[in-house]
């Protein structure tokens, strides 16, 4: 089975290197890069590809709702499955992400082995 490429979307530096270097030590994930802010984001997605996308809410230039619904005109073929991290999960924010798409949505104080092992479900589960 080909790695699943795991990109964050995050303006905390730190969470992206914790990101990062957990992920360095699963044998199914490759981390494929990280985004400090919306644009550049929807910038990397482009060029990476990604198969999931760990993307926060609260980032300069462009917040993970505006990245969501820019993913919503990228073609299917490249589109990533979305797994939403939040410090503040709001009935607005949990309803808007899931009627965005978003695959899985939680607070940002799950444990690092549970992100991970979730991306992994979320992306086995692709064709759910």
């Amino acid at each position: 089975m080909d790695k699943i490429k795991l990109m964050v979307i995050d303006d905390n530096r730190e969470f992206c290197l914790l990101v990062r270097d957990y992920s360095a030590m699963v044998d199914e994930v490759e981390f494929c890069g990280a985004a400090l802010d919306g644009i550049t984001a929807l910038e990397q997605i482009m060029k990476r590809k990604p198969d999931v996308i760990l993307l926060d809410n609260v980032m300069p230039n462009l917040d993970g709702i505006g990245v969501m619904k820019h993913l919503q005109s990228f073609p299917k073929d490249i589109r990533p499955k979305v797994f939403a991290v939040t410090a503040c999960p709001t009935n607005f924010y949990l309803s808007t992400m899931y009627k965005l798409g978003a695959d899985y949505i939680t607070s940002k104080n799950m444990d690092i082995d549970e992100i991970i092992k979730r991306c992994i479900d979320i992306y086995k589960n692709r064709g759910a």
